[in-house]
């Protein structure tokens, strides 16, 4: 009986031992999958709100494309079409940066730039950048879009109206001392990722974008508000244009026939 009763003892001794043994090592590895899927929730937030910071430094559309990068490239490869491209600038700002502190004109700057950049790509433009109180945009990529030109003249008028509703906010009365003046050309690009090896952007590159931002800057001189090129135009047949004769452009042989569409709050000329 001694030696049935010591068997019997050591039995039970082992399967406590072994079963203390299994809740322990059970317990373990439930420790370490909860690390595991802790550690994985906090990658997963931490890439998310890394992709959120990315989104500002992107257009939308372009990260749109990048969002299906499983499917597609995740590069924009250069590719040549036909683009309108604008060049939108205030008017008014150096006198305004004169007088108001950084941090006051940096709050009006992003205001205004964050409106505008809103209704730009309400009209299916695409951001291309911020030069100060500038911004540039194209419409017809990366999605193809035949109605470009079109597009482009429709999200002018809606700026300079934009601009105009900003003037009557109390929030910013020394807007009443800026003007917006845009400038539209269409024509043959390349666009895609350009840049360096070290850094690249979603751009185009071309003699329409020297078009574009050159008939901005003739718009004062013009008197309007919004400059258009005979190419931007003719793809326009439903606006109303009035002609403003031919102008030679800074650094151009060619010359180049403007037009400015017939919008609501356009200044007489």
């Amino acid at each position: 009986m001694g030696s049935a009763g010591a068997i019997v003892s050591t039995v039970a001794v082992a399967w406590l031992i072994w079963v203390w043994l299994v809740a322990l090592g059970g317990g373990l590895l439930l420790v370490l999958l909860l690390k595991s899927v802790l550690g994985f929730v906090r990658e997963l937030l931490a890439c998310r709100a890394l992709w959120q910071s990315l989104r500002c430094y992107f257009p939308i559309q372009r990260w749109e494309v990048m969002r299906q990068a499983s499917k597609c490239s995740l590069r924009a490869p250069v590719v040549e079409c036909e683009l309108t491209v604008m060049f939108c600038d205030w008017r008014g700002f150096s006198a305004l940066a004169e007088r108001e502190t950084p941090l006051r004109l940096h709050e009006r700057l992003m205001h205004v730039m964050s409106e505008i950049t809103q209704t730009i790509e309400n009209h299916g433009g695409t951001v291309d950048k911020y030069m100060g109180d500038c911004v540039m945009a194209f419409w017809g990529a990366p999605h193809v879009n035949l109605a470009h030109a079109r597009d482009a003249v429709v999200a002018a008028n809606a700026i300079v109206e934009l601009i105009e509703s900003q003037k009557l906010l109390d929030k910013f009365p020394d807007l009443l001392g800026l003007d917006i003046t845009i400038g539209i050309h269409t024509g043959m690009v390349v666009v895609g990722d350009m840049g360096s090896t070290q850094r690249q952007s979603y751009t185009v590159v071309g003699d329409v974008v020297n078009v574009a931002s050159r008939l901005q800057n003739q718009c004062a001189n013009q008197g309007v508000r919004v400059l258009a090129s005979a190419c931007t135009a003719h793809r326009n047949p439903w606006t109303a244009w009035t002609p403003l004769g031919t102008v030679h452009l800074n650094g151009r042989q060619q010359t180049v026939d403007i037009y400015t569409p017939i919008l609501k709050n356009q200044p007489e000329h």
